[in-house]
């Protein structure tokens, strides 16, 4: 949860909803003074109390300067406008976490990539069409794309990724077919065999 010092607070709710700032510092100061607003020192997860037993009116000038460099989390601030100052708009934004990404180990995504170009591969091989690293890591991407967990930090991994951090080694095996000349054969080329007769 984000801290905003009192001084910096009333500067961003002088300038968001056109207020005097020198006003709206001196009863945020007032709302620490009196604790209907908790602060804290820098650094500190204590909440400040006043060290000293005078009214807000007859502050000292290093008495105020000190306030003034106190901090309060944003959701505090809200409730304090809600409750004291209805008619200004301003609320501070309260930070959104994203939801947590399942985290998918190193090897997950690698071994999932490599199980998709098998696949693809052997749909180019039926068909005839080149079953090269280059030509397969970019459907396989597209397959990455599909489900988050193979993010990368960054976003959906490119082709380029999947070929370089993916595939490298990976040949692809046709299965056997019975026919003589093909059975086994490891392709590096990309290339279906020609038959033999």
């Amino acid at each position: 949860m984000r801290r905003y010092a009192l001084r910096r607070a009333a500067e961003t709710i002088a300038r968001a909803d056109k207020v005097n700032k020198g006003v709206i510092l001196g009863r945020l100061l007032h709302a620490a003074w009196t604790s209907q607003l908790p602060t804290y020192e820098r650094r500190s997860t204590l909440i400040r109390k006043p060290s000293r037993a005078i009214s807000p009116p007859q502050w000292v000038s290093d008495e105020f300067d000190t306030l003034a460099t106190c901090e309060a989390y944003a959701n505090d601030l809200n409730a304090w406008l809600d409750r004291h100052e209805p008619r200004i708009k301003y609320r501070f934004p309260e930070p959104t976490r994203p939801p947590p990404r399942a985290e998918t180990s190193v090897t997950a995504w690698k071994d999932a990539a490599r199980a998709f170009a098998d696949e693809v591969a052997l749909a180019r091989w039926k068909s005839g069409d080149s079953t090269s690293m280059r030509a397969v890591s970019k459907p396989v991407a597209l397959r990455l794309r599909n489900d988050k967990k193979y993010w990368s930090n960054r976003g959906p991994r490119s082709d380029g990724n999947v070929r370089n951090k993916a595939l490298p080694g990976w040949t692809f095996t046709p299965p056997n077919t019975g026919t003589s000349g093909t059975s086994g054969t490891n392709i590096k080329n990309g290339r279906k065999p020609r038959k033999t007769a």
